[in-house]
């Protein structure tokens, strides 16, 4: 597989966030929703269709479940001069046709389950369910509880950043940066494995820098804010759990990132050297409790996702026992085929 990897949502401190919009529907010519159970293939549908589309010529962007990244949320494909996304269209994206059979096509997977199996297992599945929705209603608890802590640690270190001198820096390096449309695409996430970033802004830019933190200040959302601000657009990826805010931006062919990447000491920037050390240290202690606080309450929202997972793995098998693959199967290869070619 090859092609570019993001996500298309985040749970965040302030709930589930969609960026489906603006990736997808902004973007796209044509949308492909695909409507269907837990477990009854809509991700390795996905998957066909890009190797189908890669096979024709066409560049495939990979949208990921922020809550199960072994699982797409959504491809966004170029191909022949026409752009074409193909979404998951069930709970929490809510996703539905708005121009029937001119710019929206509707799959429905769920012809090929047995819904008298389903029945018959109706109250073992609404008891998962019920266990899943109560372990992501304690990890969004978890995680706005994180979020107000980081919020009350930042006010406190704000004083000690020179605000003016990231400012000047930010414009300096924006202007060897392209100007395009702001668009929102997140490459981290947290949810039912844990945290899971991807490297694909340092991957798209022939000028890949890296924003580290050296003595652990986390001020590095200021810096991102005065340059995306500075920079004016760009492909621009929010915090995973702060979405207000912002880890990495690509502008044209330079990006700047706070992942972990492999670059030369002269391609790293440190926001350290932004910070009079002897105004934090009045702070210090008062803030790294804050900061413990927080990475306690992410611990737990941590907890509550790995708990859903397991839910979720219940409900899948419970829809992989009433699907009839090999009908699915067939339907999927004549799909994919007549999409390629722009017949549906």
């Amino acid at each position: 597989m090859s092609g570019k990897k993001y996500f298309a949502a985040s749970n965040t401190s302030k709930g589930f966030v969609s960026y489906f919009g603006e990736n997808f529907r902004e973007r796209a010519e044509r949308c492909y929703i695909i409507k269907g159970g837990p477990g009854t293939g809509k991700s390795r549908l996905m998957h066909e269709m890009a190797d189908a589309f890669q096979q024709a010529g066409g560049e495939v962007e990979y949208y990921y479940c922020s809550s199960d990244p072994s699982s797409l949320d959504g491809l966004y494909v170029t191909c022949d001069g026409y752009s074409v996304a193909i979404m998951d269209g069930t709970a929490p994206h809510a996703e539905d046709i708005s121009s029937p059979g001119t710019e929206d096509n509707l799959i429905d997977l769920g012809r090929f389950w047995d819904a008298r199996i389903l029945r018959l297992r109706k109250s073992e599945i609404d008891a998962w369910v019920r266990k899943k929705k109560s372990a992501y209603a304690s990890a969004y608890r978890a995680l706005s509880a994180y979020g107000s802590l980081t919020e009350a640690a930042d006010a406190l270190a704000i004083d000690a950043v020179d605000i003016g001198a990231i400012s000047d820096e930010c414009s300096r390096l924006a202007r060897d940066m392209q100007r395009d449309r702001l668009l929102r695409t997140p490459i981290s996430a947290v949810g039912m494995k844990g945290m899971v970033a991807f490297d694909s802004f340092s991957e798209s830019a022939q000028l890949a820098l890296s924003l580290t933190d050296s003595r652990g200040y986390c001020i590095s959302h200021i810096y991102f804010e005065s340059l995306v601000r500075a920079v004016g657009g760009g492909r621009v990826a929010p915090h995973p759990i702060m979405p207000s805010r912002y880890c990495a931006i690509l502008a044209g062919d330079v990006s700047i990132t706070e992942m972990s990447v492999s670059v030369a000491d002269d391609k790293v920037l440190d926001v350290a050297e932004f910070v009079d050390r002897s105004v934090y240290l009045m702070q210090k202690e008062r803030i790294e409790h804050l900061r413990t606080l927080a990475n306690g309450s992410l611990g737990e929202a941590l907890g509550f996702f790995a708990e859903a997972g397991e839910a979720h793995m219940k409900i899948e098998e419970i829809f992989i026992s009433a699907m009839n693959f090999a009908d699915k199967e067939a339907y999927s290869r004549d799909l994919c085929d007549k999409i390629r070619k722009g017949d549906l």
